[in-house]
């Protein structure tokens, strides 16, 4: 997908997670700290991930985003918001689908699902509000 994506032009940065420090060339980057992943994902246009948070982030920052791999966890939130048709299976080619997302009524399933699960807590720990 990577290279597939270069070869059209667009600008690809690869952010990994290693413990110990790798070399990097200046499409790749490693060892980030919270605030270093976050402000990348903050300022991209466009997010690629395979992973649970990174979808999460794309969805809360109203990202045009893809999802790749078959994590029940992704796959849960993505369809609780309205956004199963993001998650790209390994054949699916991410320039062909539609860039931008209408986040409107994802929005919408979002912040109903944070109330529920509010509402659980606080139902489960016996408090009056969170």
């Amino acid at each position: 997908y990577i290279d597939n994506l270069r070869e059209n032009g667009i600008e690809v940065v690869e952010l990994h997670y290693f413990k110990d420090t790798v070399k990097s060339d200046d499409s790749k980057i490693y060892n980030l700290v919270p605030i270093e992943f976050l402000n990348y994902l903050f300022y991209s246009d466009s997010i690629i991930t395979d992973s649970f948070h990174g979808t999460a982030l794309s969805i809360i920052l109203k990202k045009s985003f893809w999802t790749f791999g078959d994590s029940m966890r992704i796959r849960d939130l993505l369809t609780e918001v309205g956004l199963a048709y993001r998650m790209v299976n390994e054949k699916g080619n991410v320039l062909n689908n539609n860039l931008k997302i209408d986040y409107t009524n994802s929005s919408i399933r979002l912040d109903n699902a944070i109330e529920t699960s509010k509402k659980y807590l606080i139902d489960s720990i016996g408090i009056s509000e969170l």
